[in-house]
């Protein structure tokens, strides 16, 4: 199983990260907590998915889709970069799957008055398990992503994000597109705000 080692890492990362909030350092550097559910879209692989005959047939992979909650920890630095890691924990709408992620994201955002908007890229792991009797299969991504975040004040946000996994996004090569909607909570120290 790869979820207790991708949640260690995670965890690893953010420790001294979070030991840290009291540090002057967040003064220049303001961090960020966004919270919030995906929905995810696998697509059908491009084959005909015609099962020839065989003494033991496999059933065609078809589309499919999930869900996921998702926990985004990061920073911004100067000229409007932010760096954070992410983990992200839900199902698909078969019984007995489930999907798990740990990435890291690099990107860009600029602000127009309470709205800012952002591009960026993330990568890392994916595990998804299809159903109870079937294996965990992990595979490495790279997957873009374009964001926009509405300022409820100085410190809450709500954000949308929207992104497509590069390649194939499952062990299968099937494309893999991502929505979703986040709450976001900033640093007392985000002075751009």
């Amino acid at each position: 199983m790869h979820r207790p080692k991708a949640l260690a890492a995670i965890l690893a990362i953010t420790a001294p990260v979070a030991t840290a909030a009291a540090d002057p350092w967040l003064e220049k550097y303001p961090g960020f907590l966004d919270a919030g559910m995906y929905v995810r879209h696998f697509a059908a692989p491009l084959d005909s998915g015609v099962a020839f005959r065989t003494a033991t047939p496999t059933a065609a992979q078809g589309a499919d889709s999930g869900y996921a909650g998702d926990l985004r920890f990061g920073m911004r630095f100067p000229h409007n970069v932010r760096l954070g890691i992410e983990g992200e924990f839900g199902q698909l709408t078969r019984p007995g799957s489930n999907v798990a992620g740990a990435y890291t994201f690099a990107g860009l955002e600029g602000i127009l008055g309470g709205i800012s908007l952002g591009a960026e890229i993330a990568g890392g792991t994916r595990t998804i398990r299809y159903s109870l009797s079937d294996t965990d299969k992990s595979i490495w991504l790279v997957e873009p992503r374009v964001h926009a975040e509405l300022w409820l004040g100085r410190q809450i946000s709500l954000g949308a994000i929207g992104g497509a996994t590069l390649g194939g996004g499952d062990q299968n090569g099937r494309s893999v597109t991502m929505f979703g909607l986040y709450l976001g909570v900033h640093s007392l120290f985000d002075r751009a705000r």
